[in-house]
């Protein structure tokens, strides 16, 4: 484990070792849902106000910005340009932006942003060790409404690992909305399910970019809290060397995040609309053979598909995948009609074209 305040922490980028097919849903980076202008729910968003600059002498914790604490153990770390503390020995400056002990980057708007590590490591005996998970939490300006849309978004960038030969990059980083405030006496990972898991086959190995993560949702209700951090166990990540072979899932991660925005979504109908696919080929040869709705990060609550003579021939409230077929049978080539429904005020429809 490192010794946050004796220690550097080292971590790399790698290479991205694929892409999944473009008619599927996904809630990060590829397809993005622009939400109707509203005020950002998070306070001090994109870090900037604090309530001391980091240093040694104060400390260069999270705490050190205003409005977000860390959850747990973990020591999630705040970098500001603010911070003139200079390290002789290592030739650079500590804590602030956009050099600090980690790595080099520019914050993605304004002066200051935060850190956040993960690590997991194999033992003597080829065991894996606790793992050890940093996250950040902040109170929401006022709760969410129940069946009301939200769109969260932040950015994040892997760091580059300070004077190794060799480079790794990571591909798990998730959000927890919760009706109360986290105080849990450990600095391994939550075990809460966060509503928000980023696509584990997109990997954040451009070191000198800010990934773009967006969730749409549907809110409970009395959600006040946000929590950002790694909630995946190492063991079920994956990362990538620079040619982009597969490597052991063991290792430290380091993300710096910056600008978050939690926004409300007052009409959503046509946005999703536009992520509807209109057009499937359900021919067996593993490439858009279904009509899916599994991975749209909104969820419906029911979808009904419709021939041309008026005849309700799929319908379903949980499973959100159509194969094209009716009774076991395939059905013909051509134009069906879909109707989903969101909530009883919120329902788009449009047409398929079924192309074997």
């Amino acid at each position: 484990m490192l010794n946050k305040t004796k220690h550097i922490k080292l971590f790399g980028l790698g290479e991205q070792p694929g892409i999944k097919p473009v008619f599927y849903f996904l809630i990060i980076v590829l397809f993005s849902f622009e939400s109707i202008a509203q005020d950002n729910l998070v306070p001090n968003g994109s870090f900037e106000e604090y309530n001391w600059c980091p240093d040694y002498d104060n400390g260069f914790f999270i705490t050190a910005c205003k409005e977000w604490t860390m959850p747990t153990l973990g020591t999630s770390d705040y970098f500001n340009s603010c911070s003139t503390f200079y390290d002789v020995s290592l030739n650079r400056y500590m804590f602030s932006v956009p050099e600090n002990y980690i790595g080099y980057q520019k914050a993605r708007t304004g002066n200051a942003y935060v850190g956040l590590l993960y690590s997991q490591y194999l033992d003597e005996f080829g065991k894996y060790s606790a793992s050890y998970s940093e996250y950040i939490q902040v109170k929401l300006k006022q709760k969410l409404d129940g069946g009301v849309f939200y769109n969260l978004t932040f950015y994040l960038s892997n760091v580059g690992a300070i004077g190794l030969p060799w480079a790794i990059c990571a591909n798990s980083i998730g959000a927890l909305f919760s009706p109360l405030e986290l105080h849990e006496f450990h600095d391994s990972i939550i075990q809460i399910t966060p509503q928000f898991q980023s696509d584990l086959d997109l990997f954040f190995c451009d070191t000198t970019k800010w990934y773009q993560l967006e969730y749409n949702f549907q809110a409970d209700g009395n959600e006040e809290f946000l929590i950002i951090g790694v909630f995946t166990p190492m063991p079920l990540t994956f990362v990538t060397d620079k040619k982009g072979d597969l490597i052991s899932p063991y290792g430290d991660r380091y993300y710096y995040i910056d600008d978050v925005s939690l926004t409300r979504m007052d009409d959503i109908s046509s946005l999703i609309q536009d992520k509807v696919p209109n057009v499937f080929t359900p021919n067996n040869d593993g490439v858009n053979d279904i009509f899916s709705l599994d991975q749209l990060s909104i969820k419906p609550k029911k979808m009904s598909i419709i021939n041309r003579w008026g005849n309700i021939i799929f319908q379903t409230e949980d499973n959100f995948s159509w194969d094209g077929t009716y009774e076991g049978m395939k059905c013909i080539d051509g134009v069906y009609y879909y109707l989903i429904e969101f909530t009883k005020n919120i329902k788009i429809n449009g047409f398929i074209h079924l192309i074997r």
